[in-house]
């Protein structure tokens, strides 16, 4: 028996009875409106359940219950938090037929929401760039200061470069962007 809450009530249903509203329900909106799987709102409903997560208790996660069954939204988010489990933002705690009840932030989510680092080289990237900002403010030499931000901006580009070569797949291609530090 699950216990729901709608219209300010609280019902006990079944497990089917439930996925059997919840089929109902998807059928009649899934004829009415399109599904937003922008990243925008995508993202916008990954914070939600991230804002839920961090004030959930216990090792299943956030409750997305009430996202998923929200008669405006609910075929939406159900679709977005689909697809943000599939591209490893979220791990699934608990589900039932109809898909995930609750969920947890991965490594992922935490890096992209709360600043957790992505790697040891993103750190020092940020811990060598943060060090190059300190220098610049402080140093007082002009002709200094133009080199120090002429390092700060090569050694960003050549990141970006790497990143994006490597997201390409690209990996020969690698050790030909090191020269230009």
């Amino acid at each position: 028996m699950l216990s729901i809450n709608g219209n300010g009530r609280t019902f006990a249903v079944t497990e089917v009875g439930r996925e059997a509203w919840v089929r109902h329900r998807a059928d009649a909106i899934l004829d009415v409106r399109a599904i937003d799987l922008t990243w925008d709102s995508t993202r916008a409903t990954l914070e939600r359940i991230y804002a839920l997560y961090r004030s959930a208790r216990g090792p299943m996660g956030a409750s997305v219950i009430q996202l998923t069954q929200d008669p405006e939204s609910g075929a939406e988010a159900e679709a977005q938090i689909d697809h943000l489990v599939r591209a490893g933002y979220l791990d699934v705690g608990r589900s039932s037929a109809a898909g995930p009840t609750h969920v947890r932030a991965t490594e992922l989510t935490l890096q992209m929401l709360d600043g957790w680092p992505g790697s040891l080289g993103e750190e020092a990237l940020r811990g060598l760039v943060a060090a190059l900002n300190a220098e610049i403010e402080n140093t007082t030499d002009n002709d200094k200061r133009s080199k120090l931000i002429q390092v700060r901006d090569r050694l960003r580009g050549v990141a970006r470069d790497l990143v994006l070569t490597y997201l390409r797949g690209d990996v020969q291609a690698l050790p030909h962007h090191l020269p230009h530090l």
